[in-house]
Parts: C-alpha cells; structure tokens; sequence
C-alpha cells in the first residue's frame, strides 16, 4: 500500500502518534525481540522500520480481501479502543466486537447465530409495533433485553457467516480469540505490542497498542486499505 518512497514520511507521522512505544521492560514477550530498536527510559522501543514493512504487508491483505469481498471481524475490547473499533467497523461496513468478548463466537458459531436471531426478531417485532399488546411493565423489559443485546450482539447482528479473517485491534483476552480463530482456520491480523507473542499472528504489526493516538493512526490507515 505505501511505497518505499513514502517510508521517511510514514516513519516520521509513526513517531509523532507515540506508536513506537512498547512496555516498561518488566513486561514484555522475548519473541517480540526482533522488532524492538532498543530501550529508553526503561521502556522498550519498536523498531518502527520493522513496522512500516509489516504494516505494508498486513495493509495489502486487508486491501486484497476488500477486493474480494471478504468479511474481516474487528476486535478491540481496552477501553482505550472500543469506540475506535465501534467507529471503524461503522466506517468500513465491516462486523465488530468491542468491549467483551463472547467465548465460541467462532468455534461455536451456529450457537451464536440463534442468539442473534433471537436478537433481531425481537427488534423487528418491537420495529413492527407487535410489542404492543404486552403491559408496560413487560414491554419495559423488553427494552431492557434489546439493550443488553445490543450492546452484547450489535457489532455482528448481520454476519451471516464466520468472517474470512480477524482484525485485533487489541484484546485482553488476545490469546482465546487466537485460539478460537486457529480452531477455525481464520487467518489473523493483529497490532503487536511488547509484551504480546507475535508468533501465533498471521500478519503481526509491531505497535503500541495502549495510546489512543496510536491506535486511531493505525486504524486510519486501516480504514483507507478497507474502503479503497
């Protein structure tokens, strides 16, 4: 996606969004080794030349499967990035989860299609006016279920099918979504932080995933490879 001429520029704009940062050196994974430039201030530093290439890489997939097509799910579930993810999911007309993850989303996904559907009959009845005929109590809490819902389902209510690839913003629960994903045969896509195994990545991205400046970088340039 960037060409190699763009390197200087990309390095720099990197630089200003803090994505270099890693984790103070009490935390980090040893395979992460290759893509750290040094250490400053007890804190680990990513080698942002290791990033650009990287970042390129997993770009020209993304980019490739929106050809495509392809459904990528977007995940992020720190604070510091649902409603990047919330907004980036909206933005590319891609499926997202924020804020919890749902343990067989992926392994069980039959499953959790009869939840969704559950989910949005009662919002097309509610939609529909059939509601009505319930007391208010009863309609009260119906509201309250499609809230709950919502915020537990919304990101996905209209993935039909499992997605062809997973994008991890972040997660505090990385290593389960992986899992679940290897299980599935889901190809992934995944900032990498310090202290994260790169390892298990499909296209690993060498970055700071805890700075909001960051992270609304990345997924900028994110969203760019998924709407052209």
């Amino acid at each position: 996606m960037y060409k190699e001429s763009e390197r200087a520029k990309m390095l720099e704009t990197m630089l200003q969004k803090g994505v270099h940062f890693g984790h103070k050196k009490s935390k980090w994974n040893p395979h992460m080794g290759p893509y750290v430039y040094g250490v400053r201030n007890n804190t680990y530093i990513i080698d942002l030349n290791k990033t650009f290439d990287m970042f390129n890489a997993a770009l020209d997939y993304l980019a490739q499967l929106k050809k495509e097509g392809k459904t990528v799910l977007i995940i992020g579930l720190k604070t510091q990035s649902v409603d990047i993810v919330r907004e980036l999911g909206k933005k590319v007309s891609m499926p997202f989860v924020a804020s919890r993850w749902v343990g067989g989303t992926l392994t069980n996904f039959p499953e959790i299609s009869k939840r969704i559907k559950y989910f949005l009959d009662l919002e097309k009845k509610r939609e529909q006016g059939e509601l009505a005929k319930y007391t208010k109590r009863e309609r009260v809490m119906f509201d309250k279920e499609i809230v709950t819902l919502e915020r537990k389902w919304g990101g996905i209510k209209h993935m039909s099918k499992l997605p062809d690839a997973l994008l991890l913003l972040d997660s505090t629960e990385k290593q389960a979504i992986i899992n679940e994903a290897k299980e599935a045969k889901i190809p992934v896509v995944a900032i990498v932080d310090t202290n994260t195994d790169p390892k298990p990545i499909d296209y690993p991205i060498p970055a700071n995933d805890d700075s909001i400046s960051s992270l609304q970088f990345l997924s900028g340039e994110i969203a760019k490879a998924l709407t052209t």
